[in-house]
């Protein structure tokens, strides 16, 4: 092992320490009142975020979706992010949960509060797909 192995090894996270990259909120309809003033704020935010997201999945490092249900409490993700996506959006174009990223429906105001959000962020991803289908509030991304 080189040197820089030794040192890549000795830096990078053990699978319980490794960060996760929780997306708060972006999936959004952005149909309330004051939309419109919050639009290129979130836009922005949304680029950054990418980046983000883009580093966290090259170290396969989770990333967590944790979103508002819009009030349909029987949802399942892919039904929340097409809503989002029936009108011209490209907050929700941009950040849309890809395969294998986790996304958490919030049962209230708080995605810490009463969710599997502490599941999300300790569980070793060892599979992605349907054995993570565990848990009917944490589930990962299957696009249909």
């Amino acid at each position: 092992m080189g040197s820089q192995d030794k040192q890549a090894a000795a830096t990078s996270p053990k699978a319980g320490d490794r960060p996760a990259l929780l997306i708060l909120d972006m999936v959004n309809c952005f149909d309330f009142e004051g939309a419109e003033a919050l639009e290129p704020g979130a836009l922005e935010a949304a680029r950054r975020i990418a980046r983000l997201r883009q580093e966290f999945r090259a170290h396969s490092w989770p990333v967590v979706y944790v979103n508002d249900n819009f009030g349909e409490w029987l949802s399942e993700p892919y039904e929340l992010v097409a809503r989002a996506l029936e009108k011209d959006n490209p907050v929700t174009e941009m950040l849309k949960p890809g395969h294998g990223d986790f996304f958490i429906i919030k049962p209230q105001f708080s995605g810490f509060y009463a969710t599997n959000l502490p599941a999300a962020t300790t569980a070793r991803r060892q599979q992605a797909g349907a054995e993570w289908n565990r848990d009917r509030h944490l589930r990962p991304v299957h696009r249909r």
